[in-house]
Order: C-alpha cells, then sequence, then structure tokens
C-alpha cells in the first residue's frame, strides 16, 4: 500500500529545509493484517530520482494478522490419511497454508534462562488435544491433488528431522512450532504445502467434536524493537484450518 503527493505546485519550492505536515485518514488496511509496523516516506525530485527517505514516529500500525487459506489436504485416495485410527502411529496428513500478511524477524534476544527461545518471530501449528506432531516435511511433488498444475504452489519450511539456516521446527506434543532465524522475512500470500506426521490419541475424536479443529498462530515483533520491548511479541488468536 503507497500513496504519492506531488508538491510541485507549490506557491514556494520545496526543499530539505521545508516543514511539510500529511495527514491520511481512512486508509484502507491489508486485509491480511499487518504485524506491528511504521509508515515510510520517500521524497524524490523533480526528475524522479530518490531525494531521501525516513519513517514515523510513535505508535506502529497492527492489524491482526490472518491466515489468507488455511486447511487440510484429503481429497483423493493416497493423498495422506492412510492410518485414521485411534491409538495409530505415523500418520501421514497433508496441509496447505497462506499467510496474509508479511511475517519477519530480527536479531535475536538474549536468553534469561536455558528455557527461554530467543528468536522473534516464527508459527505455530496446533493439533487437535491429544495427537502428537511427530514430524514435518515438505509436500511431495507426486500426490494426486497436484494434478498437472504448474507451478504447484508448494512452497516448503525445512524439515524438522534437520534444522537448517533456514529455521528449525519444535515438536511438543501437539505442538508443530517453526522459528524463523535472524533477519528473515516470509511475504503476505505465500503458500506452503506440508507433510505432516502425526500420531493419534488413544479415544475417537468424532468429526463433529468442537475440539477436533487445527489451530495456527503466527507470532512476530514486526518493527517493534524486541531487545528493548516489555512484551512478547504480537500474537493474534490462532486461526483453524478447513477440512
Amino acid at each position: 500500500m503507497w500513496r504519492r503527493f506531488d508538491c510541485r505546485n507549490q506557491s514556494s519550492p520545496v526543499t530539505n529545509e521545508t516543514a511539510l505536515g500529511v495527514n491520511l485518514s481512512s486508509l484502507a488496511l491489508p486485509a491480511g493484517g499487518l504485524f506491528p509496523s511504521r509508515c515510510t516516506l520517500e521524497t524524490t525530485n523533480t526528475s524522479g530520482g530518490i531525494d531521501g527517505w525516513g519513517w514515523s514516529e510513535g505508535k506502529l500500525i497492527y492489524v491482526p494478522p490472518t491466515l489468507s487459506f488455511g486447511g487440510i489436504v484429503n481429497t483423493q485416495a493416497g493423498d495422506g490419511n492412510d492410518q485414521p485410527f485411534r491409538g495409530g502411529y505415523l500418520n501421514v496428513l497433508y496441509i496447505r497454508f497462506v499467510l496474509g500478511a508479511i511475517l519477519k524477524s530480527q536479531r535475536p534476544v538474549p536468553n534469561s534462562s536455558a528455557d527461554t527461545r530467543n528468536l522473534t518471530a516464527g508459527l505455530v501449528i496446533s493439533l487437535p488435544s491429544g495427537y502428537t506432531c511427530a514430524q514435518v516435511d515438505v509436500a511431495p511433488g507426486n500426490i494426486s491433488v497436484f494434478g498437472d498444475d504448474a507451478p504447484q504452489g508448494r512452497g516448503g519450511l525445512p524439515s524438522s528431522r534437520s534444522p537448517t539456516s533456514d529455521g528449525a521446527w519444535t515438536l511438543v506434543n501437539n505442538d508443530c512450532m517453526f522459528e524463523l532465524p535472524p533477519w528473515v522475512a516470509i511475504y503476505a500470500g505465500s503458500a506452503f504445502f506440508l507433510m505432516v506426521t502425526v500420531n493419534h490419541p488413544a479415544t475417537t475424536l468424532k468429526m463433529s467434536d468442537p475440539e477436533n479443529v487445527w489451530l495456527m498462530r503466527m507470532t512476530s515483533y514486526g518493527e517493534l524493537d524486541a531487545n528493548q520491548s516489555q512484551h512478547g511479541p504480537a500474537a493474534p488468536p490462532p486461526r483453524p484450518f478447513r477440512g
């Protein structure tokens, strides 16, 4: 989202010593949300070259981020969920989600204890209560749902089996938590297709059970300085996946 203002028709020339006031109102906010962010300003000269830039001070803009889409894929035989049995182990499910807001990290926050995670942005996929998140990988390119689509739109994240400099997963009970390394951004509209391996609970959850839902939560400080903030990163309410 950007706006352009032309000051060439002012009664007096605009220079680097000119103070200008701009009042913006009723702007359309990003539909997918926005982690804490500043407004930026770029000035150009009469030839179109960049003359300078700056950013807003004071309060930041925040719109609770959301998913543009999130769902479990199981439309054709062979596309996962081959072992949907209570107490079962290592059932493979495929999920697809599209981020509605940009997710970006900063430099790490120093740990205050061994149990404190020091990264500043990430996402959490929460399985229904009783499930265990066993493994996360990129979805293979040969499952039926892709058909002849090109490109397939299956952006991936690193495997939970082998952490890389691109980020790492932490799997705890029914939570699959991914943390971005410092100074990384995943832009709004990015689509991901993941293969999630789960262990089922010992008791069956009915499809109609309100607890039988997958959730995703995104967290980020945005442009709020994580090393100076007395609060944790912004964490809007988790968003349900559509099956």
